[in-house]
């Protein structure tokens, strides 16, 4: 009986814990530097992938979104 339970209690948190994607949107955003002495002429993204930026690990086993 308690094995019943525990599966009917448990089964549900691991079917909605992955449920949908979060996107999150990065902003431009400046910043004062006090006596730089430096620029940046340029920033090079030498990614394979391009399509996203990292990955996050969510719900209760920390799928990988």
């Amino acid at each position: 009986m308690k094995y019943l339970l525990f599966y009917l209690l448990v089964t549900p948190a691991f079917l909605f814990a992955q449920k949908g994607t979060h996107y999150i949107e990065l902003k431009k955003d400046s910043f004062p530097i006090e006596n730089r002495n430096f620029y940046i002429s340029e920033i090079i993204d030498d990614r394979e992938d391009k399509t996203n930026i990292g990955i996050s690990q969510k719900g209760l086993l920390n799928k990988d979104v």
